[in-house]
Parts: structure tokens; sequence; C-alpha cells
């Protein structure tokens, strides 16, 4: 299997000088925001044989920092990826450095350039929370954007700045202490620690970790053993 080709912060978006922009993340993050969106209908980033060892090696990353939160991606308009123009590299973040996964293609690009235009952010780069199916023995990785197509239109109606969007577990980068399973009905953690669990547990075992699909497990949960929420906690706490 290839290397994994991780990019220094410096040169991570094409440029080495030390003033670039580039030596800080994204100025613009939509990471703490829950979006009105269907998980099904996600735009996917293009990987290809060229950066299937960089999707696997941040899935690893990924699984050994054991963070409670969902992926985050780096969105960079950059010029000429791949031979398109219009292409939009994606990059993974990781305590051990950003690795270039795949890029947004054609169609799906120009548009995402658009809307950047249009709400006056053209050429920046973004953060956003993604979904990542990549283990060891996946020969084409799935890499899925958590944004909806008309994020225009609610960037520009001031969504992402509306505390009703803007759940505090996404912004609570505290890990979740194990503790005994006293309870069947999960008391003993609050619900925002559970969202934090469940999405833990999903990311280790390749499944959607985004903010609806867990709050979709929520809304159905109930306290039979069965339940993913129960699953997901015995997967992680320590039986009473």
């Amino acid at each position: 299997m290839p290397t994994p080709k991780k990019v220094r912060l410096a040169d991570s978006f094409g440029r080495s000088h030390e003033n670039s922009p580039s030596m800080q993340r994204p100025a613009l993050s939509f990471a703490k925001v829950q979006w009105p969106l269907d998980t099904t209908d996600m735009v996917k980033v293009r990987t290809g044989r060229r950066f299937t060892a960089n999707v696997h090696a941040a899935v690893q990353a990924m699984i050994q920092e054991d963070s409670f939160l969902p992926v985050r991606m780096w969105l960079v308009p950059e010029a000429g990826t791949l031979g398109d123009p219009d292409a939009v590299t994606a990059y993974c973040p990781t305590t051990s450095g950003i690795l270039e996964v795949g890029f947004i293609a054609k169609r799906a690009a120009r548009l995402y350039r658009r809307q950047l235009e249009l709400i006056r952010l053209k050429g920046k780069a973004v953060e956003v929370l993604c979904y990542i199916k990549g283990s060891q023995h996946n020969l084409y990785p799935l890499l899925q954007i958590y944004l909806p197509a008309d994020f225009d239109q609610l960037y520009a109606a001031g969504y992402h700045n509306d505390p009703a969007n803007l759940p505090a577990w996404l912004s609570d980068t505290s890990p979740v202490q194990k503790r005994p399973l006293a309870k069947k009905d999960l008391s003993d953690f609050t619900y925002d620690e559970i969202r934090k669990v469940c999405c833990c547990v999903l990311k280790r075992n390749h499944r959607k970790s985004l903010p609806n699909a867990i709050e979709r497990m929520l809304a159905n949960w109930d306290a039979s053993e069965d339940s993913m929420a129960n699953v997901a906690m015995r997967a992680f706490g320590v039986e009473a």
C-alpha cells in the first residue's frame, strides 16, 4: 500500500511563504453547525488511487485520536488541482499532520465556487464536518461533505450564527469519562455525553457520525438493550 503523504501546514494549500493564510486553520468554520440536511444526500469527495493511502491514514488517525466530535475537513478552492481549474481540494487535519484526501470536481466544484462568490467568500478555505468510510479493507473509500445544497442561502440568512442551530456538544472538546452503566435508561450520563459517545463509537465503526444521524438515534431511542444508543454506550462504558 502506498505511504500516506502528509502535507505541512505551511504548504498545505499549495503555498509555502511564512505569511500565507494556510499557516492557520480556515477562518470560516461550519463545524459547530447542525444543518437541516438529509445525510443521504451529501456531496461526495472524489478520491481515487492517488488518495487511498491518505484516506486510510486519516481514518486511522481519527480512531487513534479517540475524539468525541465528528470528523472535520478543510475545503480549499485551489487553482489547477489535478488539471481541473474548478476543483476544490479536500484536506483532513489530524494531530499528526494534514492529509490531502481528495477533491470536489466539475459541476459540483463549479457550483460550490459560485456559492462562495455569492456570499462574498470567493477563494476562501472553509472548515466543514464530513463522513469518511475508508478502513484498510475499502479499496474505494467514501467521503461525503456535511453541507446542504443551499448553504449559501442559509449563510446569507444567518443560519450558521443562530444559537438554535449550534448544539453545545459540537463545541465541547472535552472527553467523556468512562464510568459504570448503572442504569438501563443511561441517566448516569447527560444527553450531550450520550451524543458524544455515539459519535465516537459510530466513527470507530465507519458509520455516519454526523449531528443529524445522532439526533435521529436519540429521537428513536428507548431503554431496550438493542437500541443504538444502548449499544454505543455499552461499547464505551464500564459495566456496573
